[in-house]
């Protein structure tokens, strides 16, 4: 795991004076200071000498054989050739001595704010009502960032806080460095250190709960097929809530497959896609009606 650390400097706004220039003592820069976490390769055990496989997919066919659960937690584990950008924030504090406590009202990545834009969309019922989402969840949480600033934007909704948020992620540094690094801490936030595969499978008291279930299963540049297939795809429409709940995925790039397969389980209609403006990512949102 590799912690990052840089200041960036900007305009303060308010401060230029009628003629274009600065009052007076005000500073002509702000500097801001932010922090970031990337999961860096790592081999199995005993595989030192071994080149890496290119994608997630050939760590599949090296695992063939082996238990499910192995090879799941094996690609779920940071067995990836390519480092994984998994959390950024910006920090309250610029003082580079202070510990880092994250600005919730800041989300850095673009996919994150597609993500939180298009579960605030959904924020209306079908009769023009408020329809708050009171429970969200996130498989392949990272350090927390999105559940950090959801929770901190809903408070001042008219809609209604968010009771609860359970952010699932498989690498327990990075719930660690979430907490300790990067200072993502909220008491309505409930981490759970877990494969994503096993917990939307393995929950059923939690089938029907969510009213938004954020998905973002990236191992390094890539989204694993076993997240992207019909089985998965059916796992994370029990966890929405009927009538309205919504899967909100980050994608890579635009996938004619994945697109069918959640139109197939979620109904024509009912899935829409929206590409970042910055890179090809795609968010698909897919809205459960029964």
């Amino acid at each position: 795991m590799r912690v990052q650390r840089w200041f960036s400097s900007s305009p303060p706004g308010p401060a230029a004076t009628s003629d274009g220039g600065h009052a007076a003592g005000e500073p002509r820069f702000t500097v801001e200071r932010y922090r970031s976490v990337t999961l860096e390769p790592r081999r199995r055990s005993g595989d030192a000498a071994s080149p890496a496989p290119s994608t997630a997919e050939e760590h599949l066919a090296a695992m063939a054989g082996q238990e499910p659960d192995a090879v799941i937690a094996g690609i779920l584990n940071g067995v990836a050739s390519a480092s994984t950008d998994q959390s950024m924030v910006k920090c309250v504090d610029a003082d580079p001595n202070a510990a880092c406590v994250a600005d919730p009202a800041i989300l850095c990545p673009e996919y994150l704010r597609a993500m939180a834009d298009a579960a605030a969309s959904k924020a209306v019922g079908p009769r023009g009502d408020d329809k708050v989402a009171a429970s969200c969840l996130m498989l392949g949480g990272g350090a927390g960032c999105l559940a950090h600033h959801m929770l901190d934007r809903s408070r001042g909704s008219e809609a209604g806080a968010i009771a609860r948020f359970v952010s699932v992620d498989a690498e327990p540094r990075m719930i660690s460095a979430g907490q300790t690094l990067l200072g993502v801490t909220d008491g309505a936030l409930e981490t759970r250190c877990a494969d994503a595969l096993k917990y939307a499978r393995e929950h059923p008291h939690e089938q029907g709960s969510f009213d938004a279930v954020f998905v973002d299963l990236f191992v390094g540049a890539e989204v694993p097929k076993v997240f992207r297939g019909a089985a998965f795809i059916a796992d994370l429409k029990r966890l929405a809530k009927p009538h309205g709940g919504t899967v909100i995925a980050n994608l890579p790039a635009a996938d004619a497959d994945y697109k069918l397969a959640c139109e197939a389980a979620f109904g024509q209609g009912a899935v829409t896609e929206t590409r970042v403006t910055r890179g090809s990512n795609v968010i698909v949102t897919c809205t459960r009606g029964d």
